[in-house]
């Protein structure tokens, strides 16, 4: 290789270097970098909170839901503030999780609405949700007693003429983009890929007990056995109330039971 080549290598070389670092990725977008001088978040918010209606259209929930739930976890999902920038308020990370989950808005488009970005974003969602849950399914979804067990089949009893009756059982699938090396395990039956939601409803749809995330692939009797649900039901450990008579001019005790579809196994509770 001549003195010319050799040159004319270096030079190129060189070249691909100084690209490299003027296409380094930034830490901070200039775009995300205006949240603080163009906070669309917190301007948002300000506005709708003027409109009951409309925080509630934006959010599905209202200004004093809301406000009770960034009460309950704000310690929780708040962040310390650095020598590089101003950490997302609990306020913003709560408006922005219920705009994913109200909307199911892409990461992608949170990023440029709301001037975070988009792997930011997915991260808040996550913490978020998961503070919501930790703190407020104690509060909201316990374990019922005998007494409450009570109060659901009176519930059915009277909306729907079923005595007896604790609860109703189904599973929902719900639509997900396949997960990287997962083979078929959250390929259903209906032909895409899904994770199941399993709950147990009261008389009036309200969630008893829920379990998320099992594989899409599996049954809705093989999800209720591996479910909390369905483990504490195997093992007796539900507290519900002991047989009883669900008409005076019957004879035997009747006992309390779950109504669900022909996916589930019929057996003793």
């Amino acid at each position: 290789m001549s003195s010319d080549e050799e040159v004319a290598v270096c030079l190129w070389y060189t070249l691909q270097e100084l690209e490299k670092k003027q296409t380094k990725k930034l830490w901070v977008h200039p775009l995300n970098q205006k949240r603080i001088t163009h906070n669309v978040i917190f301007s948002l918010l300000c506005e709708l909170r003027a409109d009951e209606s409309k925080f509630k259209n934006y959010t599905r929930v209202n200004i004093d839901t809301f406000d009770f739930i960034l009460q309950q976890i704000q310690e929780e999902i708040r962040k310390q503030d650095t020598h590089f920038r101003k950490s997302i308020s609990p306020e913003e990370r709560l408006l922005l999780t219920l705009s994913f989950l109200s909307s199911g808005e892409r990461f992608q488009r949170l990023h440029y609405n709301l001037r975070v970005g988009a792997t930011t974003a997915g991260k808040i969602v996550n913490e978020t949700c998961k503070a919501i849950w930790k703190l407020l399914s104690p509060q909201f979804m316990p374990l019922p007693t005998t007494e409450d067990w009570l109060k659901i089949a009176n519930g059915f009893e009277k909306c729907w003429d079923f005595p007896n009756c604790v609860g109703a059982i189904d599973g929902k699938h719900i639509a997900i983009q396949c997960p990287p090396n997962s083979g078929s395990g959250f390929f259903n039956y209906k032909g895409h890929h899904s994770i199941v939601l399993q709950a147990v409803v009261d008389a009036n749809t309200k969630f008893i007990f829920i379990d998320v995330g099992d594989f899409g692939r599996n049954s809705d009797g093989g999800v209720l056995k591996e479910s909390n649900f369905g483990k504490l039901l195997e093992a007796n450990k539900l507290l519900l109330p002991q047989p009883r008579k669900i008409n005076k001019d019957l004879e035997y005790e009747f006992p309390f039971v779950f109504v669900a579809d022909e996916a589930y196994p019929l057996k003793p509770i």
